[in-house]
C-alpha cells in the first residue's frame, strides 16, 4: 500500500492563486491539472478520490502533493529539461545537415 501523503496547510493568497490557475482557460494543461489536484486535496479528499475524478493513477496524485508540499508552485510547472539547454554551434550544424542531405 502507498505511503499516506496530506497537503500541507495552505493560507487564502495561496488558494486563491490556486483558483486562478485552474479557473482559466490558457496555459500549459499540466500546471492547469497540477493545480486541480491541488485544489482537491486541500478539500481532504483522498488521493483515490481525486485519481477517479481526473482520471490519473493515484500515485501520480500522490507525487502532485508531495511535490507541492516540497516545492510549492514551482511544482505546478513542467519541469526544466536538460537537453532542451544545449546550443547547437555553427559546425554541429553544418553536420547533422550534411547527414540529412546525405540520408
Amino acid at each position: 500500500m502507498a505511503a499516506r501523503v496530506e497537503l500541507r496547510e495552505i493560507g487564502n493568497e495561496e488558494g486563491n492563486r490556486l483558483l486562478r490557475i485552474s479557473g482559466r482557460g490558457s496555459g500549459s494543461v499540466v500546471t492547469w491539472r497540477r493545480a486541480q489536484i491541488v485544489l482537491l486535496s486541500a478539500q481532504r479528499m483522498s488521493p483515490t478520490k481525486i485519481s477517479e475524478v481526473v482520471f490519473t493513477d493515484p500515485d501520480t496524485i500522490r507525487e502532485v502533493i508531495h511535490n507541492f508540499n516540497r516545492d510549492g508552485f514551482d511544482a505546478l510547472y513542467r519541469r526544466y529539461i536538460a537537453w532542451r539547454n544545449h546550443h547547437i554551434d555553427d559546425t554541429k550544424l553544418r553536420a547533422i545537415v550534411d547527414t540529412a542531405n546525405v540520408a
